[in-house]
């Protein structure tokens, strides 16, 4: 599949699912794309992305395509635990630019994009953005990580009001263990 064929159905997708789409799809978006979804025929792709404009509300992943890809459905809480560890592996694998030119910082974030996807993007504002988490990433513990993983999973539920309830609890310090201990998460 060519740059400007993925961009295509990109665009087309973008209109049809507005909310968490890309404002732009550039050739290093369809790039990275291309590259995600290079184990799965053409055809495969675009029926994943019929059947992601038909059954979904928002922009998908690419992550998402290639379950679609593979025919494969998973449950809210599966798909928060996914994103979870995705937000991880960006926070450990992509180092954070700095304060410098502004070409690094995009392709820092069109990077981090490429890991976590928009709605990643949104949990990772939800927890003080990206420069937060990363400059904390090396206190990582067990209950930053449940927390990330109870955000994610609400934001795919789509209740981000609540995201930033539990987010504001956790840094007003005296609810923080409270908090945390809410943020249990039982997948069955």
């Amino acid at each position: 599949m060519t740059n400007i064929e993925m961009g295509k159905m990109l665009s087309g997708l973008s209109l049809m699912l507005p909310k968490f789409a890309p404002k732009e799809i550039s050739k290093k978006l369809s790039g990275m794309w291309i590259s995600a979804l290079s184990e799965f025929s053409d055809e495969q792709i675009r029926e994943a992305f019929k059947n992601a404009a038909s059954n979904l509300t928002e922009f998908p992943t690419a992550a998402i395509i290639k379950r679609l890809c593979l025919g494969v459905t998973l449950t809210d809480e599966q798909l928060g635990i996914e994103l979870s560890s995705r937000i991880e592996a960006a926070i450990f694998n992509i180092d954070f630019p700095g304060w410098g030119s502004d070409k690094k910082m995009e392709d820092a974030k069109l990077q981090i994009l490429s890991y976590v996807g928009p709605i990643g993007m949104e949990v990772i504002s939800k927890l003080g953005g990206w420069y937060k988490l990363h400059r904390e990433r090396m206190k990582w513990s067990m209950q930053l990580r449940k927390v990330v993983q109870t955000m994610s999973i609400i934001a795919v539920k789509k209740d981000f009001n609540k995201c930033v309830e539990m987010n504001a609890k956790i840094v007003s310090g005296k609810e923080r263990h409270k908090a945390l201990k809410e943020s249990t998460v039982v997948v069955v």
